[in-house]
C-alpha cells in the first residue's frame, strides 16, 4: 500500500489578500468615476431625490398597511361630533 501524504496548497496570506482587495476596491472606484455619465453634483441630487422620493413611498405604505388606533378614531369622531353641535346650537340661537 502506498503511503497517503496530506497535501498542503500555498498558504493563504492574509496581509496579500486585504491588499488585492483594497487595490480591487480603488480600481472599481476609479473606473465608475471614470465612467460616469454625469459629474458629481447632479448625480448626488439625483440619487438624494430618488432616495426622498422611495423614502416618501415607504412611509405612505407603511400608514396604509398599519391599521390606525381605534381609540384615537373614537376620540377624533367624537371631538368632531361635539364641534357640530356645538356649530348647530350656536346657529340656532342667533
Amino acid at each position: 500500500m502506498a503511503e497517503m501524504r496530506g497535501t498542503s496548497g500555498p498558504a493563504l496570506d492574509s496581509g496579500a489578500l486585504v491588499t488585492g482587495v483594497l487595490i480591487g476596491l480603488c480600481v472599481g472606484a476609479a473606473l465608475a468615476l471614470w465612467k460616469a455619465p454625469i459629474s458629481g453634483a447632479p448625480l448626488r441630487k439625483r440619487l438624494f431625490g430618488a432616495a426622498s422620493d422611495a423614502g416618501g413611498q415607504f412611509s405612505q405604505r407603511l400608514e396604509r398597511a398599519v391599521p390606525s388606533d381605534p381609540v384615537a378614531n373614537s376620540l377624533q369622531a367624537g371631538r368632531d361630533a361635539a364641534r357640530r353641535r356645538l356649530e348647530t346650537e350656536s346657529l340656532s340661537s342667533r
